[in-house]
């Protein structure tokens, strides 16, 4: 059975997000992905994880949009400032 957790980290800097781990979780994989939206950033994780689990991704049934924060990088902030969105999943491959 799979089984998956999103979070939504927010806007956060590059140099200073700590990123996310699967440590005292009950998954045991994690991707994370960066864009100047909530959505962006989302899709940019799901897109990273069809490119490690190739065949397995689709067991996930992940949904094409989640509600998410709406806070967006405006064209003006400093460079390097990022929505961040992780996804925590486990696959059984059984």
């Amino acid at each position: 059975m799979a089984k998956y957790k999103i979070i939504d980290h927010g806007v956060e800097h590059t140099q200073y997000f700590q990123g996310v781990s699967t440590a005292y979780t009950k998954y045991e994989r994690c991707v994370t992905g960066i864009g100047s939206m909530a959505q962006e950033a989302y899709e940019d994780a799901v897109d990273q994880l069809y490119q490690i689990e190739d065949n397995f991704a689709d067991v996930l049934n992940l949904p094409v949009s989640v509600p998410l924060g709406d806070d967006c990088v405006e064209k003006d902030d400093i460079e390097d400032w990022y929505y961040h969105v992780s996804i925590l999943y486990d696959i059984n491959e059984e």
